[in-house]
């Protein structure tokens, strides 16, 4: 078969042993692929910092578009179903990885003893909120739910947000929805904001724009009690660096970094442009799925795996050093740089 031109995001790994039979592959940072990077490009990989558009695409010849990421609120899928290019995503692929950044997060705060007090809300139930409810109900701690596009309610349901918003620890798995009646746009804005139990932990690992940064700044500078944990930031990389120093903990979009995160969403977006394009894939690619959730029979016992195997609190240690040792206007480099040269984590598997 005729090679296919392959251009992608400099970050996505596993992409020689996986299209080098049937791809000529080209990399560039994902921040500054642009059309004319595209003209004879037949596969187009992304992450979720390449912004894939009308503007983007038109005038090239790109015939299927693969994004290793959950997410897809930096893709027209409109626009690519419009024009037959082919799309696929990763969903699920970093599950694991954000469950152990929130749980990490949590414990950190908690005792074993005070964790059977309090209680978890978990606004949305998808790939990650699911595994997180799994995590909390194996180990006896009490959470709720609010996700209202399911159909099936799963257990801890609520159908009214504030019975979430007002709970112990609040966290975020949510897609970015600007519109509609559940829109998640600064769905904690000024005024929602006051809906948290003042003494919450809050934390968000899903889309910046979530939480209005702005708006949660000023709560912090006016002296809330709240303790906010913060992976995902409104204009990353120029994120508000005031924000990065009142948050409790602060790291830059790496919650799902794990090394099989990684791997699986390259896996799942080539597998699937290879069936597009017709050609095959090499299956040897093998990695540890990471300790099992039900091979844990304490909470204790998996307190102490999870800090050894990972840190939230280290890691925003590390981003916030080299955000202190830099110039405001270096720090959407250090935000991206921070991401290429991640170090390589393990994960637990939680589903």
């Amino acid at each position: 078969m005729t090679r296919i031109k392959l251009l992608a995001d400099e970050n996505i790994p596993d992409l020689d042993f996986l299209c080098q039979e049937w791809c000529d592959i080209a990399r560039i940072a994902g921040r500054q692929i642009n059309s004319d990077d595209l003209k004879n490009v037949d596969l187009l990989l992304v992450r979720s910092v390449t912004q894939v558009d009308q503007q983007l695409l038109a005038g090239t010849r790109v015939k299927f578009v693969g994004t290793a990421t959950i997410g897809v609120d930096h893709v027209d899928t409109s626009y690519l179903q419009r024009k037959g290019i082919g799309f696929a995503h990763a969903p699920g692929c970093n599950a694991n990885a954000v469950v152990d950044y929130v749980m990490s997060a949590i414990l950190d705060q908690f005792t074993d003893a005070q964790l059977g007090k309090v209680t978890i809300g978990i606004v949305g139930h998808g790939n990650v909120g699911s595994r997180l409810s799994s995590c909390l109900r194996q180990f006896g701690i009490s959470y709720r739910v609010y996700d209202p596009f399911l159909g099936d309610q799963p257990e801890g349901s609520v159908e009214d947000p504030d019975a979430v918003l007002s709970c112990d620890v609040v966290t975020f798995h949510v897609p970015e929805l600007r519109t509609g009646p559940y829109r998640t746009f600064h769905l904690l804005d000024s005024e929602t904001l006051k809906n948290l139990n003042p003494a919450a932990l809050l934390i968000n690992t899903s889309r910046g724009s979530v939480i209005d940064n702005n708006a949660l700044h000023r709560l912090l500078v006016a002296g809330s009690d709240l303790s906010v944990v913060l992976d995902v930031w409104e204009n990353e990389p120029n994120i508000n660096v005031r924000l990065v120093n009142e948050v409790m903990l602060s790291t830059p979009h790496v919650a799902g970094y794990s090394e099989q995160g990684k791997r699986k969403g390259s896996i799942m977006v080539v597998d699937a442009a290879a069936r597009f394009f017709h050609a095959q894939v090499p299956t040897e690619l093998q990695f540890s799925k990471g300790r099992d959730l039900a091979s844990f029979d304490s909470l204790m016992e998996y307190r102490l795996h999870l800090s050894a195997l990972y840190s939230a609190a280290q890691e925003s240690q590390r981003f916030r050093s080299r955000v202190d040792e830099s110039n405001e206007v270096d720090i959407p480099i250090v935000f991206d740089e921070y991401r290429k040269h991640y170090r390589r984590r393990s994960e637990i598997h939680y589903r």
